[in-house]
């Protein structure tokens, strides 16, 4: 066994985990422009499992670390990287923030503004993962990240999530650090579909996707995702390589109308390119 990535989270598991921090970055946008009136993109970068002892190493040292709590038992951590919050501080005291400039020791003031952005991002994840896991989530107190190294067991199975961040034209990363202590009491709701949105009535959902069923809809197969500025795309020449922010080993994600429906991995049928379907494939509702 390689305990420097241990696998405690079964496919179907991590699969609707990845659903979830992939919806959790519209629900932050949605709710960062209308609580904060500012336009804030976030983009899943990497998920991938490992040791407490190497996800907490990940981000800086002076990154700002909050704890979220949550009532079925466990700690969340948040991790800001230092230029992130500066930049969020600076808009939200209506500065035009210079990302150039290497981030200023933040004051009292800073502090209890960034808060704001803190408990809006924990909203955001506790609007989903409420509903998945009848379960809350609240912030708790922020440190500095280096802190932290003695919260859990060096080698405990940690979720490490990768959230690429942009504002203001300027790039940065966010963290999720959820350890398996967190996962554990609500695992076997990640392991089946939500009713959210369901109809009880089998014959209602039959005659339903009798009417449906034969509907065509456009499916895209997304490897990664990044942002790139206008600059960069314009000098892009053949031969040139863009890294997708993802593991070489990660499942590609099959997108019906925007909505992930499906995780599988890509490889050829015949002659042609093909994706094969995961056994933690997630099917949205109402998409055969």
């Amino acid at each position: 066994m390689d305990f420097q990535a241990p696998s405690a989270l079964a496919p179907d598991q991590q699969a609707r985990l990845r659903k979830l921090a992939d919806d959790v970055c519209d629900v932050i946008a949605s709710r960062a422009l209308k609580d904060l009136a500012m336009t804030i993109h976030f983009e899943p970068l990497e998920m991938r499992e490992t040791t407490w002892r190497e996800a907490q190493r990940v981000p800086a040292e002076e990154a700002i670390t909050t704890t979220i709590e949550a009532s079925g038992g466990g700690q969340l951590y948040q991790v800001m990287d230092p230029a992130l919050a500066s930049v969020l501080v600076e808009r939200l005291l209506g500065a035009d923030p210079d990302p150039s400039l290497p981030p200023r020791p933040l004051t009292a003031i800073d502090r209890s503004l960034l808060r704001r952005v803190n408990e809006l991002v924990v909203a955001s994840w506790d609007q989903l993962w409420s509903d998945l896991t009848d379960t809350t989530l609240t912030p708790g107190a922020a440190q500095p990240h280096k802190m932290l190294a003695m919260a859990h067991d060096a080698g405990e199975p940690t979720l490490l999530i990768a959230f690429q961040v942009r504002l203001a034209g300027s790039y940065a990363v966010l963290h999720i650090l959820l350890p398996q202590a967190t996962v554990a009491p609500v695992a076997e709701r990640f392991s089946r579909p939500s009713a959210r949105g369901s109809i009880d009535d089998p014959a209602a959902t039959q005659a339903l996707q009798s009417r449906l069923g034969g509907a065509g809809v456009s499916v895209h197969v997304r490897l990664g995702r990044v942002r790139l500025t206008a600059s960069a795309i314009s000098q892009l020449h053949p031969g040139d390589r863009v890294p997708l922010g993802v593991a070489p080993t990660a499942p590609a994600t099959l997108v019906v109308d925007g909505v992930t429906v499906q995780f599988g991995h890509v490889g050829r049928s015949g002659t042609r390119r093909a994706v094969q379907i995961g056994s933690g494939a997630v099917h949205a509702q109402g998409v055969a």
